[in-house]
């Protein structure tokens, strides 16, 4: 098998992307306008009902125009079921953003390396930025939260998938008490 991804929350997911990739945009601007733009940028996906780069990311043919894939709901749907299945089927590890540094004590007990390398890894977690997710998310509506969610449906399937996997492996490896949820 092979040692796997590291899933996140959809949503903080798709939160922090716009972050990191948009952060000269975003420079200089308060969480108020910053909160606005990520809302409008990602709100442009509510009409289809997921997100653009799905199914490139599932292993989709790529389409004829780099920025338009006609994948259908149900195309989208048994893709994300075949991606979470293969979660439990491929990867000794799913880790998780949310519990980061259990996804590295898997790794370490799994593939040792020189000592201290481990808590390296887990140190350079985060992307250094003006802006940071949690406060994003923190700072959106309720109702913007539940629109965003709804365009999300396909990537929460792989992501509770990814949780259910992640905590029966990492029982398997780090015992019950190290990975019950804080």
């Amino acid at each position: 098998p092979f040692f796997g991804p590291c899933a996140g929350e959809p949503l903080a997911l798709r939160v922090s992307a716009k972050l990191y990739v948009k952060a000269g945009r975003y420079k200089g601007l308060g969480t108020a306008a910053v909160v606005n733009a990520i809302s409008t940028e990602l709100g442009r996906s509510a009409s289809r009902g997921f997100y653009a780069n799905f199914g490139k990311r599932l292993g989709f043919e790529p389409p004829s125009s780099r920025y338009r894939h006609e994948l259908t709901a149900e195309l989208a749907e048994a893709s994300a079921k075949r991606a979470a299945a293969a979660l439990d089927r491929v990867f000794a590890v799913v880790g998780l953003t949310e519990r980061y540094a259990l996804f590295y004590a898997q790794l370490e007990k799994l593939l040792p390396a020189a000592k201290g390398f481990w808590a390296r890894e887990v140190d350079r977690r985060e992307n250094a930025g003006p802006h940071s997710t949690s406060a994003i998310l923190a700072a959106l509506t309720p109702d913007t939260v539940s629109a965003l969610n709804r365009t999300l449906l396909y990537e929460w399937i792989i992501y509770e998938a990814a949780v259910e996997v992640h905590d029966r492996r990492c029982a398997e490896h780090l015992g019950v008490a190290a990975c019950r949820r804080g």
